[in-house]
């Protein structure tokens, strides 16, 4: 619902909403690029950072992405500021940005929440406040994960046909690391 809530903002009445979605599309793609040099900069000198940015920018799908004004947008503008976060030990701060990402998109935020998972295993000293920041934020999201649950029967593809072999190949071709075209 994040998405809609931005829209309604920056639209400021329901005769805008398309001028508030363009406004949205407008900002997404500096924003995030903006929260990326963010990160960047807290890992890398100038230099660097600014050639992991150019790098970022040029990649396909996440500007465009960007450009279109996705939800999943929305949760890779947050990312970089989660790791930040995580990584300066401001573990409120990190739950408050997992918990917006869940209240967005439903898929990515658990794959960050299993990044991250994987950053505590992998530097010990982070462990502590990756278990409080993806704990936390899945207790902030529970009114909107109890909202799938009662809503479970929308929540489904259209044309899925359950674990049939159609199904499986559909799916993995949803996934741009494995789709060719």
């Amino acid at each position: 619902p994040l998405l809609h809530l931005l829209i309604a903002l920056f639209a400021g009445s329901p005769d805008h909403i398309v001028e508030g979605f363009s406004n949205i599309q407008m900002l997404l793609f500096p924003s995030t690029l903006l929260a990326y040099w963010y990160f960047f900069r807290t890992l890398f000198p100038p230099a660097h950072a600014y050639i992991s940015l150019l790098v970022l920018s040029m990649e396909y799908m996440f500007s465009l992405g960007c450009l279109m004004g996705l939800p999943s947008s929305l949760v890779n503008l947050l990312w970089p500021l989660i790791l930040v976060a995580i990584l300066k030990k401001k573990t409120y701060l990190a739950t408050v940005y997992l918990a917006i990402a869940f209240y967005t998109h439903t898929g990515i935020p658990m794959l960050i929440g299993l990044c991250l998972l994987i950053l505590g295993i992998w530097k010990r000293d982070l462990l502590r406040s990756v278990l409080i920041t993806i704990v936390g934020a899945l207790i902030l999201s529970i009114p909107w994960t109890l909202r799938y649950y009662v809503f479970a029967d929308w929540m489904h593809t259209s044309g899925s046909q359950g674990f049939s072999l159609a199904s499986i190949v559909t799916r993995l071709l949803w996934l741009q690391i494995i789709n060719p075209i």
